[in-house]
C-alpha cells in the first residue's frame, strides 16, 4: 500500500497531486509543535521512518511543506534533548534523513556560491531589466 501523500486525485480532466493536503498536513505539525510540544515530538521521533520517507518525498516537490517539516524536526530534536525525553529511535531512518539533510545543504550551500558570483547591480540599472 502507498503512502497517502502519494495518491492523487482526478480534477476537471488531468491527475493533480495532492498538494494542498501536503500543505495542510506541514501547517498542522507545525501549529500541534507550538500547542503541545512535548506530545508532538514524540509523534515526531516515534515515526521517524514515516517522516523520512515523507521528506524524501518532498525533496524534488514542494519547498514550503519540507522546510516546515526539518524546522519541526529540528525543534522536536532540541526538545528531546533539553526534556531528558526516553523515545525509542530508529536509527536506520535517523541515517536517512542525516544523509537527506546533508545532501540538502550541500546543494544550498553550492547554489549560494553560485548566487554570489553573478553580477550585482541595483534595480533599473544594467541590460536585465524586464
Amino acid at each position: 500500500m502507498r503512502p497517502w501523500w502519494q495518491y492523487g486525485y482526478i480534477s476537471g480532466g488531468g491527475w493533480k497531486f495532492r498538494s494542498t493536503y501536503i500543505y495542510l498536513a506541514s501547517d498542522c505539525v507545525v501549529l500541534l509543535l507550538k500547542a503541545a510540544p512535548r506530545e508532538a515530538t514524540m509523534g515526531l521521533l516515534t515515526n521517524l521512518p514515516k517522516l523520512s520517507a515523507l521528506l524524501d518525498s518532498l525533496k524534488h516537490g514542494a519547498p514550503l511543506p519540507l522546510t516546515r517539516l526539518l524546522y519541526s524536526l529540528a525543534f522536536s530534536c532540541r526538545q528531546y534533548l533539553t526534556q531528558g525525553m526516553i523515545l525509542p529511535i530508529s536509527v536506520p531512518a535517523l541515517m536517512r534523513v542525516e544523509a537527506l539533510v546533508s545532501s540538502l545543504a550541500d546543494a544550498a550551500s553550492c547554489v549560494g556560491a553560485e548566487l554570489q558570483c553573478l553580477p550585482r547591480q541595483r534595480c533599473g540599472e544594467g541590460a536585465g531589466q524586464l
